[in-house]
């Protein structure tokens, strides 16, 4: 049970509470734990990078004042755009998660097809409940099968291009 625990802490909790979808599921990669654990690296999770570091990275919810709320875009629902979205609206931020698919996970969703990595399914299935419950709570929108050019970002945005010269 040492690597479910570092991909979520609350597992024994979420369990007993019948809250068994909201579960991060560790799937068994051994990336982040096993093999920097060889190396004489503080063990992480790569479904849970928090994982080992509770207390460096601290998050929580609504935890940033008015004046520091922003609205954020993130391009791309793989791992990384699920997690810095879900972290991103967590705290506070409103965030718009867009993506060319019209389905979240990325890269996950040609992992899971491989025999043996089935459980990349799992970490796609945890961030679909979790964005979802921010979605309802009106922290987050999702633009799925939606491709944006460059010019489009900033016009959206509202930034303009500067001159580094």
């Amino acid at each position: 049970m040492a690597r479910p625990f570092l991909a979520d802490p609350e597992i024994i909790k979420k369990s007993r509470e019948g809250r068994d979808q909201e579960i991060n599921t560790c799937i068994a990669c051994n990336q982040a734990c096993l093999d920097h654990a060889f190396i004489g690296k503080t063990a992480s999770c790569l479904v849970n990078p928090r994982a080992c570091h509770e207390t460096e990275i601290m998050i929580e919810p609504d935890s940033i004042s008015s004046d520091e709320k922003l609205n954020i875009g993130v391009v791309g629902s793989g791992p990384a755009g699920m997690a810095f979205a879900h972290t991103a609206a967590t705290i506070g931020h409103h965030v718009t998660l867009f993506d060319k698919s019209d389905e979240i996970g990325g890269q996950f969703n040609m992992a899971k097809r491989v025999p043996g990595k089935e459980e990349f399914h799992e970490t796609i299935r945890y961030f679909t409940v979790q964005l979802e419950k921010l979605r309802k709570e009106g922290k987050l929108d999702m633009q799925l099968g939606t491709e944006m050019s460059y010019s489009e970002m900033e016009r959206r945005s509202g930034g303009y291009p500067v001159d580094g010269k």
